[in-house]
């Protein structure tokens, strides 16, 4: 049979790695020791479980509130993008406006100016000439018509190219026809409409 002895009996156990180790006695100022040591331990463990919860507590409203300025940012510059997508839409509608803007423009000029040339055209016809055809397709005007004579054929044909209205005046055609009432000058002109 086996005795312990209990009254006395210490009992070393060593850490492995640096030779310290704890005493565990059975005499009463051992076993309070033991106790005190026991209850440091589980303060330290729950002051420092009760330091990481309230860190940890931290943390997480640190994580929540970083995230949720995330998710804002986020949405923000999706509503960026899509902005962004708008605005670029919009230039283009703008620049095509703009040339269509330019297009009426440019063709209420022409317009007007047609329109001029033909009011000059009204005034200055002289009395012996008469304009059987007007001829024009934006740029070029041809004029087929009869004159009484020679003279008031000049008159036409230089009046239109001393005008701002007419360009390169060519009198292409000029042939006699003879009516009842006596000779006729038929005539054909070419012109290009000036630049106003």
């Amino acid at each position: 049979m086996i005795r312990i002895n209990l009254i006395n009996n210490k009992v070393r156990v060593e850490d492995a790695e640096g030779g310290q180790g704890i005493l565990i006695t059975n005499d009463q100022k051992g076993q309070r020791e033991n106790i005190i040591k026991a209850i440091l331990m589980l303060v330290f463990v729950v002051g420092l479980y009760f330091y990481e919860s309230h860190n940890l507590e931290k943390l997480n409203a640190q994580y929540m509130r970083l995230k949720k300025q995330a998710d804002a940012s986020a949405a923000e510059l999706t509503q960026l993008r899509k902005t962004a997508g708008q605005a670029e839409q919009v230039e283009k509608e703008i620049n095509q406006l703009q040339e269509k803007l330019g297009i009426l423009q440019d063709l209420s000029k022409k317009r007007l100016r047609a329109l001029k040339a033909m009011d000059f055209l009204q005034t200055m016809i002289p009395d012996g000439v008469w304009l059987n055809k007007i001829n024009y397709d934006g740029e070029k005007v041809n004029f087929s018509g009869s004159a009484l004579n020679d003279k008031e054929l000049d008159t036409f044909v230089t009046g239109l190219m001393d005008s701002s209205y007419f360009e390169d005046v060519v009198l292409i055609q000029q042939t006699v026809e003879k009516t009842d009432s006596g000779p006729v000058k038929n005539f054909e002109v070419s012109s290009a409409m000036g630049k106003l």
